[in-house]
């Protein structure tokens, strides 16, 4: 709770520096908040960043380590960009979190454990030019706002049931992934453009 319910904060930047966020670390703070984070590595604890108030999150260069529901609840979000980082992302991370949120991940290393994005509200995701991504079981799924999706890249690796009853998924497109789980896509009623590719 280090800083947590200062509701008037308006950034938090961090710059090549080694941080850790224990649990509660950023709770209920910020109104229309940006978070930077820029040539840093980053721990966070479990819910360290949860039920804030950010609509940006920013990570640049950085290897960051994300506990269970890191940024759930954070229901402001509108703008979410990954760009060359190294990510971990445990169950939950982004649960319940994103207004119809834009997000972004290019050119990242991602491991995505087991519902660490599922029951968010993005609108759209695109992972491009992964190093690497693996997607665990139900890593995406009850995301019942998300439209469309776009993953890019080599090695990469899709759960069972990743995007289960993301119902309103339009347009998938599928670009060097070597892998999908069972039912990967199931229940996404009204999915009309599939497009595979092997680069």
């Amino acid at each position: 709770n280090a800083f947590a319910y200062n509701d008037k904060a308006e950034s938090v930047t961090i710059l090549n520096s080694e941080c850790s966020f224990d649990e509660y670390a950023l709770y209920n703070t910020g109104k229309h908040m940006k978070i930077g984070i820029t040539d840093s590595t980053i721990m966070m604890e479990d819910s360290a960043v949860s039920g804030s108030n950010e609509d940006i999150l920013l990570v640049y260069n950085s290897k960051i380590d994300m506990g269970s529901n890191a940024f759930a609840y954070s229901d402001d979000i509108t703008d979410v960009k990954f760009e060359n980082c190294e990510i971990t992302m445990d169950e939950y991370t982004f649960y319940a979190t994103g207004d119809s949120a834009s997000v972004v991940f290019d050119e990242c290393d991602i491991t995505m454990q087991d519902s660490a994005l599922s029951g968010n509200e993005f609108e759209t995701l695109d992972m491009l030019n992964c190093v690497a991504l693996e997607m665990g079981d139900n890593a995406i799924a009850y995301s019942d706002d998300l439209e469309s999706v776009n993953i890019s890249g080599t090695d990469m690796k899709i759960g069972e049931y990743a995007f289960y009853n993301a119902v309103y998924l339009r347009t998938v497109s599928l670009k060097g992934v070597v892998e999908i789980g069972d039912e990967a896509f199931f229940n996404s009623r009204i999915l009309r453009n599939v497009y595979l590719s092997d680069k």
